[in-house]
This record gives structure tokens, C-alpha cells and sequence, in this order.
């Protein structure tokens, strides 16, 4: 339901996982110049709803809201590092005894120790 000068709207709903809480994360409400976007958090489905006066201030709306949703969605799949399984490899080509994910893996822990 837009309000008074919103002629366009949306509504977003998504399933929640992980304990994560994303109207708290969010925030409850924001008031932009041509639009508003509210959130609520029930029964396990967030409910993100925009509305604004032009489809231009939707589409922006709507583009910040994925964001916030993806920032939030990655951040949630970062493991700590006594839990990390992959070590991504440097942009150099390795020396042949580092080539093997085993051996890398047990190299680039030693180094991390001396940094430490």
C-alpha cells in the first residue's frame, strides 16, 4: 500500500537462514528523498517493502536493498580462520614443491605463523 505521493511499489520476501537478523542489520525503516523502504521480520521471512514516487527512485531503492541483502549474505558465509578448508593461491606461478593443494595448504599456514 504506497502512501500519500508514491504511486510505485514493492515487496520482497525472503526466507531467513542462518539466525541471521536482517531487519536489525537493515534497520526497521529508511526515508530517502523520493522513497521509503521498511522492513519487517516474521515468522522466519523477512518482508523488505519499497515505495517510491518514480521507477527510477524504485530501481534505486530496490538496487541499494539487493546490496544490503548480498553484503549481508556474504558476510554470513565467512568462516573463521581456525576454520578455513581453502587457501586461494597467489597470482604467481608457484615453485614446482608448492604445487600440490597439500603441500601449498601446509606452506602458507607456516607462513602465516611467522607473520604472527
Amino acid at each position: 500500500m504506497a502512501g500519500p505521493g508514491s504511486r510505485f511499489s514493492a515487496v520482497i520476501r525472503i526466507r531467513k537462514t542462518g539466525g541471521i537478523n536482517y531487519a536489525k542489520i537493515m534497520g526497521k525503516s529508511a526515508k530517502y528523498k523520493r522513497g521509503t523502504v521498511s522492513t519487517s521480520d516474521k515468522a522466519g521471512v523477512l518482508t523488505v517493502r519499497i515505495e517510491a514516487s518514480d521507477s527510477t527512485a524504485l530501481r534505486a531503492s530496490l538496487n541499494t536493498v539487493m546490496r544490503e541483502l548480498h553484503v549481508i549474505e556474504s558476510v554470513s558465509r565467512i568462516k573463521l580462520p581456525g576454520a578455513v578448508k581453502f587457501y586461494a593461491r597467489p597470482n604467481v606461478q608457484l615453485r614446482k614443491d608448492l604445487r600440490s593443494p597439500r603441500r601449498y595448504r601446509a606452506w602458507h599456514l607456516r607462513r602465516l605463523r611467522r607473520a604472527a
